[in-house]
């Protein structure tokens, strides 16, 4: 019994000095608080603007400081083939959106927002994936670019009608509003 305390009594203090040399887990370097604007392809192809804001509280400790919230803008009929599907007229929508820093790969953000647990006459799936870089080291981030895809299920107008989906996926890239690029 004594030679097995003796044991854990070394793993415990040989654990407790790696977590002390290595220190903990660093929070994101890089702050993604900020107005950006870009584009995002569509199903045909062409680029349509997209807005997103986020806000980031970097200066908080690991694991906090690498949650980004905010939301995305873009203009349903422009990424979309709504038109085609009689759903003339679909607004400019804004959808909230909240993701992290990636810890395994730098740079890496995966950011969305799923609202089927929700009780709406509707629902919408947004996710976006993508790479944040600070290209001139200031610590704020001067680009986003990835993959998006968005899922959206709006119901039939009557009881006998069925749900039309919309399902779209393309690549986008923002930038500082104040940014000249």
């Amino acid at each position: 019994m004594k030679k097995h305390c003796s044991c854990m009594a070394v793993i415990m203090m040989g654990t407790g000095l790696t977590v002390l040399l290595s220190g903990c887990p660093s929070g994101s370097v890089v702050d993604a608080s900020g107005e950006y604007e870009g584009t995002m392809g569509s199903i045909g192809n062409t680029d349509c603007n997209m807005r997103m804001s986020l806000t980031q509280k970097s200066m908080l400790p690991y694991p906090l400081g690498n949650y980004i919230a905010g939301s995305v803008t873009f203009d349903l009929m422009c990424i979309s083939d709504a038109a085609d599907l009689g759903l003339d007229g679909l607004p400019e929508v804004t959808i909230p959106l909240i993701g992290k820093w990636s810890t395994e790969s730098t740079g890496a953000i995966d950011m969305g927002v799923d609202t089927s647990l929700l009780q709406l006459p509707f629902t919408v799936a947004f996710k976006c994936v993508g790479t944040g870089v600070d290209e001139d080291s200031d610590g704020k981030m001067d680009a986003f670019t990835g993959d998006y895809s968005l899922g959206v299920t709006i119901p039939a107008a009557d009881s006998e009608g069925e749900d039309i989906p919309l399902d779209i996926g393309n690549t986008f890239a923002v930038y500082p509003v104040d940014a000249a690029y």
